[in-house]
């Protein structure tokens, strides 16, 4: 196993982090079946790289991209400066397509491929590396359209592919993404979402018991990605860095550092690098996001390890208490932006995309073990989905009460309560363009700061003996726990399978062991940071 005790040493991390590598892309938009990679950036010791690549194509009649757009300059500022809302508008103010324009109009090269691209960053992860990502599901997809679509050749994915350890597969071992975690990561992964939004999310089964399950299965994930990393002359294994955020968050919660209500709250890089870090500000840049994915992996990391292992430093005390008084911020803002997505969801689209809170669903999925040629199925899961709808509503009111119920237990209900009645008065008197205006203002004038939060943390004995009521019966909240808990697991998880051949419409939403709450087809920060919330 790969050493990863602290008290060993000082440089007992050395060989491990000298390992670490860590890729990310820009893009014009977050839909994957149609936005395009605009910029790349990789970063391991002693290897920096950034590239830019053309993202506007056009496609022949079988949709295999065969030249670029023939745009004006004006068009091409125009076009990126559109592509992704507010937040694309805010990346062209701050200059961060400045070496993509040089490149179009000044220099006129953007002769560069995707394949070179990848070639050029991605290309330099070695076998052997422990690869870093914020949201691998979305590079994932990303690259694997862009060799669909024909602007990654055949051999540069056969280079990347050869170099990973697992990859996710079909049934018959064709390739469909080149960015899989471990089996046995993915297998627990999609156990504990199983438990922390079918129970622990639920009031009504929100136990100490349940929590601790979810605990100890995120443990689970971790030892799985040990266990893979200390395998002898394997390829490059991809670690999700939600995964390490998730487990350090529900082992602070068990032990009382954190509020038993912040288990997702907060995963996305720009808030953890404020947190970690004393209010370092995220660049936006695929480079820079890149290096923060690593010092971010790094610091985590090492908490969680403290954590574990019961020898916590007062840095690490002093770091989740700040942390955990920030996440009653943070949840509020996640709180206003998802309304802000379904807003613009019901205004772009006609509806938004509706999970009730206890609801789950993943996918069935293959993946591929280069070190034993084997392919493991994990077994799809689904819990109080609605296929007759493929989880759409249009109803603003039903939308927004969901809302409002998936963070009622987050302190600040009062607040959240008055925005949801001001938009929907919006709605009435505006339609749908008001209510956006004003979902727009509210968030615009939000300082976290000035938010009422609570100090401390509410994991204490006394709450789990608060009685609750089970089929009329009377009892405390651990006792019931005890009653439900088991038989859940049983029927929801094991009973509900995805058919082999069942295709999610949008995997990126269905994943939702790599989400935080789903409340939209946007994302939650749209408009701030693509790929680090999904909801």
């Amino acid at each position: 196993m790969i050493n990863t005790n602290q008290n060993n040493g000082s440089n007992s991390f050395d060989d491990f982090f000298d390992k670490l590598a860590s890729f990310d892309t820009e893009t014009t938009g977050i839909d994957t079946k149609k936005d395009r990679i605009w910029q790349a950036g990789f970063t391991k010791k002693g290897i920096d790289t950034e590239e830019v690549v053309n993202p506007f194509f056009r496609f022949d009649e079988i949709k295999k991209a065969f030249e670029p757009e023939d745009l004006s300059i004006i068009d091409f500022h125009e076009k990126m400066r559109e592509s992704n809302g507010a937040f694309s508008r805010q990346a062209y103010d701050n200059n961060n397509f400045g070496e993509l324009f040089y490149r179009h109009h000044v220099t006129q090269d953007l002769s560069n491929s995707l394949s070179d691209t990848l070639e050029k960053t991605l290309g330099n992860v070695a076998r052997g590396d422990v690869l870093v990502l914020q949201n691998h599901n979305f590079e994932n997809k990303l690259i694997q359209r862009g060799y669909d679509d024909g602007l990654v050749s055949k051999t540069t994915y056969q280079r990347l592919q050869d170099k990973m350890e697992f990859l996710h597969v079909d049934r018959k071992g064709s390739t469909l993404g080149l960015l899989q975690v471990p089996t046995e990561v993915s297998d627990a992964a999609q156990r504990a979402s199983f438990i922390y939004n079918t129970q622990y999310l639920d009031n009504i089964r929100d136990q100490r018991r349940t929590f601790t399950r979810y605990k100890n299965t995120m443990n689970e994930v971790v030892d799985a990605y040990k266990s893979a990393m200390s395998r002898v002359d394997r390829g490059a294994i991809v670690v999700e860095q939600m995964d390490i955020t998730k487990a350090l968050y529900a082992n602070a919660i068990d032990l009382g550092y954190m509020d038993r209500n912040h288990a997702t709250i907060g995963l996305n890089i720009e808030f953890l690098n404020d947190a970690l870090f004393d209010g370092k500000v995220e660049a936006h840049t695929a480079l820079s996001d890149s290096k923060d994915t690593i010092d971010v992996f790094k610091k985590t990391w090492t908490m969680l390890e403290e954590l574990r292992t019961g020898t916590v430093s007062d840095t690490t005390k002093e770091i989740l208490v700040s942390l955990n008084e920030k996440q009653y911020g943070e949840a509020h803002k996640q709180f206003l932006k998802s309304v802000d997505g379904v807003l613009n969801d019901i205004d772009r689209q006609g509806y938004t995309k509706f999970s009730r809170r206890g609801s789950f669903y993943a996918p069935q999925r293959s993946i591929y073990d280069a070190s034993t040629g084997n392919i493991s199925i994990i077994d799809g899961a689904s819990v109080g989905r609605n296929d007759a709808n493929k989880g759409r509503i249009s109803a603003l009111d039903t939308a927004l009460a969901n809302i409002e119920s998936r963070y009622s237990d987050h302190g600040n209900a009062s607040l959240r309560a008055e925005h949801i009645d001001n938009i929907k008065e919006a709605y009435q008197q505006g339609g749908i363009k008001k209510a956006i205006l004003l979902s727009e203002d509210m968030k615009s004038k939000f300082r976290t700061e000035d938010l009422p939060i609570a100090k401390g943390v509410s994991t204490d004995a006394s709450w789990w003996k608060e009685k609750t009521t089970l089929l009329g019966k009377e009892m405390n909240r651990g006792t019931k726990s005890g009653l439900i808990v088991g038989g859940l697991l049983a029927l929801g998880y094991m009973a509900m399978k995805d058919s082999p051949e069942k295709r999610s419409e949008n995997s990126y939403v269905s994943q939702q062991f790599y989400d935080e709450q789903y409340l939209g087809t946007q994302f939650v920060n749209f408009n701030e940071r693509n790929k680090h919330y999904m909801y």
